[in-house]
């Protein structure tokens, strides 16, 4: 590492530095040594009479790797999604016997067990803090989102009259309308979203090998422990599929890997293991809206629209589609302090100067939208750098957005 400009290392204080390194293919002779070693030097040079001090630390153990372990990426890479059917393939170098262990540990914040299961009932959420993410069908739609979009949601309730979906966190308790109680003023549908079980989400054997078995899964950890009639040979390919849930936000560099052990029966450490780099997460926007201005607002109107957004990340391009109505035209779409790349029936692509953590400043403004059928708008804003997604909202809609009003028709004066 070489520092740059002004930035010095100060005596006393505690550095963590992250490296990424590719560990030997074959395991070291014991009589080798695995130590590390840092130097620190006074100037980049890294001349003899530059060090201005050593240290050495032991290193980690290195086990003996597996033959295969391959995690297919998803085409679905949005934060907070589930994505169904990704596929895990391994091998091991030696038979599997009854009574191993296969344990997989997901990156940060992924997680692998089935949703909670949602009961209905009529009541109240009490304590807690509330997140509202649009509106939903049922309170079952809702929950499903609520656990997809609100990390650590405990509690979903989903207003009866007009749909409206929030997500529950550190609820104190759930506030339940008996059926000996009038329940005709209570408006919320409400379910708890805590689950005691530990059943991994979609798990599903592929291939050759389907063993008597099925693991167990707790948050992004799986395991599996073969049973008594249970045996994998040796470079036997293994494959499972699981629907995983995506972080909220990308792990950071260390725990960005999918990691398989597998353990001897009655065994402490592993015997063989390896790491499979996870997918690059695509951010959400923040506090997304797409406003209808200007004089013209009626169905078919010329008119115009504002969009914001926070943003998770620099970017130089913003993209608005059309979700519905259908019959939007923005052909014609531009923008006053922008320059509009390229337009289409259904979408606007715009160049932008966007900074990470800002509010979008000014807001973008589009003209000569020709609004489609009436009734409620819903929009998927993208952001990019070059071609690279670099943050989105897939649905804005409801409170987000807005409705295309009806035309007044006028027959005589």
């Amino acid at each position: 590492f070489t520092l740059t400009g002004s930035r010095s290392l100060s005596p006393g204080r505690l550095y963590a530095l992250v490296l990424q390194v590719i560990n030997p293919y074959q395991l070291p002779a014991l009589s080798t040594s695995t130590d590390w070693t840092v130097w620190t030097y006074s100037n980049p040079s890294g001349a003899a009479e530059a060090v201005l001090d050593r240290t050495t630390f032991p290193g980690f153990p290195l086990i003996p790797r597996l033959s295969t372990w391959k995690v297919t990426a998803p085409s679905v890479q949005s934060a907070g999604r589930t994505v169904s059917g990704v596929l895990f393939e391994l091998s091991v170098p030696a038979l599997v016997v009854a009574g191993s262990q296969l344990l997989i540990r997901a990156p940060e914040g992924v997680d692998i067990t089935k949703p909670p299961t949602c009961s209905t009932q009529l009541g109240s959420v009490l304590g807690g803090s509330t997140t509202t993410i649009g509106r939903a069908e049922s309170l079952q739609a809702c929950a499903l989102r609520v656990w997809q979009e609100v990390e650590e949601a405990s509690a979903a309730s989903w207003r009866t009259w007009d749909g409206v979906c929030s997500g529950h966190v550190d609820i104190g308790s759930l506030s339940i309308c008996s059926t000996d109680d009038d329940c005709s003023d209570i408006i919320y549908e409400v379910c708890s979203l805590t689950t005691s079980r530990r059943e991994c989400h979609g798990f599903a054997y592929r291939g050759a090998v389907s063993l008597s078995v099925i693991p167990s899964c707790a948050k992004r950890q799986l395991r599996l422990v073969l049973g008594q009639a249970d045996s994998i040979p040796s470079e036997r390919l293994w494959q499972f599929q699981l629907n995983v849930k995506n972080p909220t936000s990308n792990p950071s560099i260390q725990e960005q890997f999918w990691q398989a052990e597998v353990y001897e029966p009655s065994a402490g450490e592993p015997s063989f293991a390896a790491s499979a780099e996870g997918w690059r997460i695509i951010p959400s926007l923040l506090a997304t809206r797409v406003t209808l201005l200007g004089p013209l607002l009626a169905t078919g109107s010329l008119s115009t629209l504002e969009v914001q957004f926070q943003s998770p990340s620099n970017a130089n391009s913003i993209q608005l589609d059309v979700a519905a109505p259908a019959d939007f035209d923005c052909r014609a779409a531009s923008a006053s302090d922008r320059v509009v790349t390229s337009a289409t029936e259904l979408s606007v692509t715009v160049a932008a100067s966007i900074l990470a953590g800002a509010t979008l400043s000014p807001p973008l403004r589009l003209s000569s939208i020709r609004l489609g059928s009436p009734g409620p708008a819903s929009f998927v804003v993208k952001i990019r750098q070059g071609e690279t997604a670099v943050g989105e909202d897939l649905d804005v809609s409801d409170r987000f957005s807005f409705r295309v009003p009806q035309r007044i028709s006028v027959e005589s004066q």
